[in-house]
Order: structure tokens, then C-alpha cells, then sequence
């Protein structure tokens, strides 16, 4: 132990503080001098050299001698007071470098002076220095919780403590010589109790290529007060330097941070117990029923949630998980609860409300914003997923709000990055993979039905594509069913990313084109379409083409539920915004239409190939039965059933072929008639049937501007 007296005036303050007989046996020394053969001066405290200036010493060049007393070291106490832990921590980044063996760097000034000139001032009274805490602060020292202690106040962790650091929560991690192998252990993200984390953009700034640079500790943490820097890719360490990696780091601060901005939410929301609430709702019995219930019919759909973490001990899930999403949860699988042998009678008569789910869900989203974790964008892409409560009612602009919040959360977490080098926990990588494939597609799907632009950037995101190895599971499990429906929807959301960048951008329809150059460009996007049909597993398929009773050969035995229509719908949704551009300059209105006086070749190909797409289509409609109705269907297919009908309008608006008018409308009210028959017992389809009838009764439809046109004549 190092002996700290202030001036010869006073006694020794540790030896006071301890109770033991001062060491010092003289007054203090000069300090000496370097000599010629470059000797090294004797060692001192950081604490003694700051204390001489803190006390305006005028001989700057004399401290106190230190002796050294082993008997008196070795029957020390073993816990010493705070402001006596760390006197003999290294005063730069070099020797902190030669205890921890890390790098820190070349021909860069020392990190501790440049943090301690830039963030904690020395000129100024409440300066944050390294100065021995007053008597007066030591209970405030003492009373701090372990995450948020003395460990952590502005100084690294790696030069405080040498011993291995214990992360906040997560699963029990490696033992201490981890940090001398060559693979770092697996440290959760998501699993920090108390702390979110959120990516450093590269042009923050705090530059991501500077940060490389910091003493990370085996496990790739850097702690400051109530923050935490993480570089989750710890490979980039055991590269060869010559050899390139994207710098990614995180930045993980803890939610009192945004304390004041959360109890101001709060105060706008429900003060109610919400998960008292919910399990009023929704006993733990009928939870792990309804968590099951979503891996069995929502999960192929959206496979936002983890199987590995929440299959093993799915009660405790029920009564540990955020209590936003676990409603959100219980209200997508309410629908399928007559398919649990426990609960089908109680669906007979009395459910949970399902209303009051979702606002739980929406009032905790709201909280959970200021400090998102996975599990608060699992929450969000649940939450716009829900239907609204008035079948007949378009989407609000907020369901497009929620979508971009949904892509800004997912950014934030860093989900965009593929993060298969990082040193999580398997499962961990397996479910941000999937979560970025959930967010890429419901935005996709988003921007098309509310015909806004597309956030995501190609330049923004590397995450490669899903395979059977991001669905696996940790444990021996057959819940959840082949991954094949979600890998195909991705593909065909990639399709419709880039007929929306190339046909229905601003600038898009802003320029003019010709009908031969649209032609060319559409066909590279309709090989696509036809390439992605024709590898569609048989499990995903749906046969409209051949006749009834052959289709149905075979199937009839099987009435499982089947969930491939969804996929089908947004297939044509593609097909028809595809086949919509090449219509569009043959329906335009104009006083002289460029193509109302003659038909070429193009043009009755071109109106060929949209009645005989809607024949399919409608084909399609007549195959749907209480197998497909039964599953579940994404809540942007609702408005994708929509298309067809608007599409057959415009189709009877082209002035090319009069003689096929009447086929048009024929074709147009066949559709209808397909919708209102079916609108009666299943609600998914009662916006499309509505937005047709809402044609006819405004007499808007073309038979009726038809009859319009014709009365004057008759008249006269």
C-alpha cells in the first residue's frame, strides 16, 4: 500500500484511515532527477501527483518518498476503502497495454489524456479528475448499485481490474482464460438486463475506424459510466493485419439514461399493472397454450420469435417475457385456439379480449422506444401485423409510421449487419438474421400497398440470404413447420423491390417512356416471376390450371390447415404491378390517345396476357377453401386482395379493342360475384369487395359510363 500525506504538516491520510502506524520515517524528498544515463525515476502514485496539484503544491517537482512495508501490505485489510482500489492502476494506455495485452494502436496520443481532456475537464471546480473521492461522497460511493458502481465511472474496465468482468445477465460465460484462445466467448447483446444497445452508425461521431482502437476486453466490452462500447466481432482481432473487416461496434447504455423520457411517456399512457393485467386476461396455463399455438400456425409467417430460448421452459417465458409482447403474442394465436384440445370449449364460449391485448402491446411499444431491445422490434412487427378491428376500413398513414419505425428500430439494434462473425450465442445469430428478413419484408410489402418509397437502401444492409441452419433449433423439437414458405417469400419480396424501384418510383413515373421500352424492360422482371413459380416445392404449390376434380384428387383426405395462399396472393400482387405499367400508356387519357386509333401486336399481347391472368386469378379465388381461410395471412394481404378487381377496371378502360368490352366487364363482374359470396363467412376479403361495390354504386363502373355515353344518342 501506498502511504498519501498532502503536506508535512499533516499525518498520513490512508495510515489514519486504516488504523496502522505511518511508514513514512522522514520528510519527503526532491524528486530526482533523470540522469545522463537515462536511469528511471523513482515511481509515484497517479493519486500523489494529482494530489499536489489539487492542493496548489509550489514545488511541483517534490512528492512524498514511497517505503514499501511488505508485513504491513500482507496484514492490510482485504476490502479498502473506494478511493484507495485503484492507486496503482496504469497511468496510460502503453502500460495498460503491457498488463492486458492488448494494442493500442500507432502513432495515437494516449486514450487517457485525450478522455480526460475532452470529457472530464481538469480547469474547472466540479472537474470529473482522478482525485481521491472526499469524505463527504463516500456513502454516496458506497450506497450505488453493482451495475452502475465505482468500477464504472469513467474509467476502462481492463485497467481497473485485471480479474475477468461478469456480464450484466446473460448465460453463464466461459471461464476466465477465455480471453487467451483464439475464439472469444459468446456474449449475449440482448441478454444485458437493463441495458439497450444500438449501432454506431459509420458517420457518427464517434468514428467507427477510431474506435478499433480501444482496449476492448476478451469479450469485446468497453465500460464507461452507465454505457458500455461492444465490438461484437472479435475475428477481426485474429485477422491478419493486412486483411480488411468492416468496423462495427455498438453502443449499449443503460435505461436510466433515458429515465426522465420514459416516466414522461408514462405519465401520456395507462397507469395500470399490465401484467397483472394480462394474466386477469390470459391464465399461465392458456400462455404456454397460445405460445404454442404461434409456433404452430403464425411462426412460418413470422419467424420473429426464438424456439431455442423459449421451448425449453416455456412457462417461464409466459411469466418473465416483456409483457408488450407476450400480448401481442396471446392475441395473434387467440384465432387458433380452437385448435388446442384444452381451450377449444372455452373459445365456445368466453375468449380474452383481444382489444384490450393489443393496447397493452401498442401502450408498451410506446415505453420500450427510448431503449429498444430485439424483443421490442419482435413487438412492433407483431403489432403491424394486426388487423384492424373494422374489416372494411383501409390502413391508417400510421400502419406506413409504424413500418419505418419498424426499419428504424432494426437499424438501430444493427440488424442490417450480418452479424454471422459475431461472438453471440448461436441463437442469438439465428434470430437477427431472421428478424432483418421479417423487417425487409414487411417494409417491402408496406411500401407497395400504401404506394409510398422504399427505406432500405442496398448500400445499407449485407445480411445474406436465409437457409435451413438460421432455423434450426438448440434443443430436440418438431414445432414450427419447413422454413421453405418464409425463404420463398423472401425471394419474391426481393422481386417486388425492384419492380417498385424500377416502375413505381417518383422519378419512374415522372418521365414518359415508350410502350416498346417499358416492354423490354418488363421482361426481365416476368422471367423472374415464372422462374420463382416454377421452383416452388410441391408443398407450396396450387394448381388453378387443370380441372376441379383432378386438382382435388388426393386432397380430399387431408383437411390440415394450408397456409401457401397468402404466398399466391403476393405473387400475383407482383404480377399485376408488372402487367399495370405495361397498361398504363394504352388507358392513358388524352385527347388524342397514342394508342386508341390503331392496335399493333404489342398492344393485344399485352391485353391477352392481362385477361388470361385474370382467368387465373380467378380460378385461384374458387380454390380457397376453409383449409386456406383457416391459416394465417399477413395483414398487407388484405390489401393485396384488392388488386385484382382495381386491375380488371383498368383493363375495361382500354379504347384499343372495343369489341372485347363487353368481355372485360363480364370478366370484371365474375370477380365480384367471387368476392361477395366468399366476403360473407371470411372478413379478409370484405375491403376488396368493398372497394368494387363502392364502383358500382358511385355508377364509376364501365358498363355504366357506357350506358352514360349511349343515353344522349338514344335521345335524340
Amino acid at each position: 500500500a501506498l502511504c498519501n500525506i498532502p503536506s508535512p504538516e499533516k499525518p498520513c491520510q490512508l495510515c489514519t484511515r486504516l488504523g496502522r502506524q505511518c511508514t513514512f520515517v522522514r520528510n519527503p524528498n526532491k524528486r530526482q532527477k533523470e540522469g545522463q544515463n537515462g536511469a528511471p525515476q523513482p515511481t509515484t502514485s497517479i493519486h500523489g501527483l494529482l494530489n499536489l496539484a489539487a492542493n496548489d503544491d509550489k514545488d511541483i517537482d517534490s512528492s512524498p518518498s514511497v517505503i514499501e512495508d511488505m508485513t504491513e501490505d500482507a496484514t492490510a485489510p482485504a476490502e479498502m476503502p473506494l478511493q484507495d482500489q485503484y492507486l496503482d492502476m496504469p497511468t496510460s494506455i502503453d502500460e495498460n497495454s503491457r498488463l492486458t495485452g492488448l494494442s493500442p494502436g500507432m502513432n495515437l496520443p494516449h486514450l487517457d489524456s485525450v478522455l480526460a481532456d475532452s470529457l472530464w475537464p481538469t480547469g474547472r471546480e466540479d472537474s470529473w479528475s482522478m482525485q481521491p473521492v472526499p469524505a463527504s461522497l463516500q456513502g454516496a460511493f458506497e450506497s450505488l448499485s453493482e451495475e452502475d458502481g465505482f468500477r464504472d465511472l469513467g474509467i476502462f474496465d481492463t485497467t481497473l481490474n485485471h480479474k475477468e468482468q461478469t456480464p450484466v445477465a446473460g448465460p453463464p460465460q466461459p471461464s476466465s482464460h477465455a480471453h487467451h484462445t483464439s475464439s472469444p466467448p459468446h456474449l449475449s447483446i440482448d441478454d444485458q438486463a437493463d441495458y439497450s444497445a444500438q449501432m454506431i452508425g459509420f458517420s457518427n461521431e464517434s468514428d467507427p475506424f477510431f474506435l478499433q482502437h480501444f482496449p476492448y476486453n476478451h469479450v469485446g466490452e468497453l465500460k464507461f459510466f452507465r454505457v458500455v462500447y461492444r465490438k461484437p466481432d472479435m475475428s477481426s482481432n485474429l485477422q491478419n493485419e493486412s486483411s480488411f473487416s468492416t468496423p462495427v461496434h455498438l453502443l449499449q447504455s443503460h435505461n436510466q439514461t433515458a429515465s426522465l423520457a420514459v416516466e414522461l411517456t408514462e405519465r401520456c399512457l395507462s397507469q395500470n399493472h399490465d401484467r397483472e393485467h394480462v394474466r386477469q386476461l390470459v391464465d399461465s396455463t392458456m400462455g404456454v397454450a397460445l405460445v404454442r399455438l404461434y409456433f404452430r400456425f403464425v411462426f412460418e409467417s413470422l419467424p420473429v420469435l426464438s424456439r431455442s430460448a423459449i421451448l425449453q421452459n416455456e412457462s417461464a417465458f409466459v411469466e418473465t417475457a416483456p409483457v408488450g409482447l407476450l400480448a401481442a403474442i396471446y392475441a395473434l394465436a387467440l384465432p387458433f385456439i380452437s385448435f388446442d384440445e384444452q381451450f377449444c370449449l372455452n373459445n365456445a364460449y368466453t375468449k380474452p379480449s383481444s382489444e384490450t391485448l393489443w393496447q397493452i402491446a401498442y401502450a408498451n411499444l410506446q415505453k420500450e422506444l427510448h431503449f429498444p431491445k430485439l424483443a421490442t422490434l419482435q413487438l412492433c412487427i407483431l403489432l403491424i401485423n394486426h388487423y384492424p378491428f373494422d374489416p372494411v376500413s383501409v390502413d391508417t398513414p400510421f400502419v406506413w409510421s409504424m413500418a419505418c419505425s419498424m426499419l428504424g428500430i432494426a437499424q438501430t439494434l444493427g440488424l442490417n449487419v450480418d452479424p454471422s462473425t459475431w461472438n453471440l450465442p448461436r441463437w442469438e445469430i439465428r434470430l437477427r438474421r431472421r428478424l432483418w428478413w421479417c423487417v425487409f419484408v414487411d417494409h417491402t410489402w408496406r411500401s407497395v400497398t400504401h404506394g409510398r418509397a422504399l427505406m432500405i437502401s442496398d448500400d445499407d444492409w449485407n445480411v445474406t440470404h436465409l437457409d435451413s441452419s438460421d432455423f434450426e433449433m438448440d434443443l430436440d423439437s418438431d414445432v414450427g413447420r419447413s422454413p421453405e414458405y418464409f425463404f420463398q417469400l423472401c425471394r419474391l419480396t426481393e422481386i417486388a423491390r425492384r419492380v417498385i424501384r424500377q416502375f413505381y418510383s417518383l422519378r419512374a413515373v415522372s418521365q414518359p417512356q415508350s410502350l416498346e421500352r417499358l416492354i423490354e424492360q418488363a421482361r426481365e422482371p416476368r422471367q423472374q416471376l415464372l422462374e420463382w413459380m416454377n421452383g416452388l416445392p410441391q408443398s407450396l404449390q396450387m394448381h388453378v390450371d387443370g380441372h376441379a376434380e383432378d386438382d382435388y384428387e388426393g386432397e380430399d383426405e387431408d383437411d390440415s390447415v394450408q397456409s401457401q395462399g397468402s404466398l399466391h396472393v403476393a405473387f400475383f400482387t407482383v404480377q399485376i404491378l408488372v402487367l399495370r405499367t405495361l397498361l398504363r400508356p394504352i388507358v392513358e387519357k388524352r385527347d388524342q390517345p397514342a394508342y386508341a386509333q390503331s392496335s399493333t401486336p404489342s398492344i393485344e399481347a399485352i391485353l391477352s396476357a392481362c385477361r388470361g391472368f385474370m382467368q387465373t386469378v380467378i380460378k385461384f379465388m374458387r380454390r380457397l377453401d376453409g383449409r386456406h381461410q383457416s391459416a394465417f395471412w399477413p395483414s398487407y394481404a388484405r390489401h393485396c386482395l384488392c388488386y385484382p378487381g382495381l386491375f380488371t377496371y383498368m383493363l375495361c378502360l382500354q379504347p384499343v379493342q372495343p369489341r372485347m368490352a363487353a368481355h372485360d366487364q363480364k370478366l370484371l363482374g365474375t370477380w365480384r360475384r367471387a368476392l361477395q359470396t366468399r366476403a360473407q363467412t371470411w372478413t379478409l376479403l370484405r375491403l376488396a369487395a368493398t372497394k368494387l361495390d363502392a364502383l358500382f354504386w358511385k355508377r364509376i363502373d364501365p358498363a355504366s359510363k357506357q350506358q352514360d355515353q349511349n343515353q344522349p344518342t338514344a335521345a335524340n
